[in-house]
């Protein structure tokens, strides 16, 4: 998976979020041009994904399921499932960096991003709002249509600097029950 950059301004700062310890850095702007960011033809989902977060109408409705029923494939998958998601929450709890980079080596587990975060949400103990970067990540780890059609968000709210991420998949965001998403500006992208 990639890292990518979103310049994020706002009051005259520049914001960049660091891709080795995930901090949130900021500089003034002094007349510096930037441009909006072009991520080329190879991964046109991000450009897809980011149209679909500026204009979330555009998404297509998801609806809420009961998070029972969501089951990884095999008879031994939910071991495995718990296994992963526990070795990504201790990541993101050490190491922004080799949390991202872990997610990059993908077992697909689940049909798509979406099982993997109900599966995630029902199964990981703690506060599931303070838990969305593993959440993210491990969705984009276990999802069998992540790698055509996903991609992971980390975005900011400013200017309290708090941060959030969540994912789209497809032309959905991938978690239904993930409604703060949307007061958060995207500054990178994981695809």
């Amino acid at each position: 998976m990639t890292f990518w950059h979103i310049p994020l301004i706002h009051d005259n700062y520049i914001f960049r979020l660091s891709r080795f310890s995930g901090a949130l850095y900021s500089m003034p702007l002094f007349n510096r041009v930037v441009d909006t960011p072009s991520f080329g033809e190879g991964v046109a989902k991000i450009n897809r994904a980011s149209d679909f977060c500026n204009d979330p109408y555009k998404f297509n409705p998801v609806k809420r399921r009961n998070l029972k029923m969501s089951k990884p494939i095999g008879c031994k998958g939910h071991g495995r499932a718990m296994d992963i998601a526990n070795r990504v929450v201790k990541n993101c709890k050490h190491q922004f960096f080799l949390a991202t980079i872990s997610a990059s080596f993908r077992k697909p587990l689940f049909d798509s991003s979406e099982d993997a975060i109900a599966f995630f949400r029902v199964n990981v103990d703690g506060d599931q709002s303070s838990l969305c970067l593993p959440r993210a990540l491990y969705a984009a780890k276990t999802s069998r249509k992540f790698k055509e059609e996903g991609v992971v968000f980390i975005g900011v709210f400013l200017p309290s600097r708090s941060m959030h991420a969540w994912v789209v998949e497809g032309d959905a965001l991938a978690d239904p029950d993930d409604d703060i998403w949307i007061n958060y500006r995207p500054i990178a992208a994981i695809a």
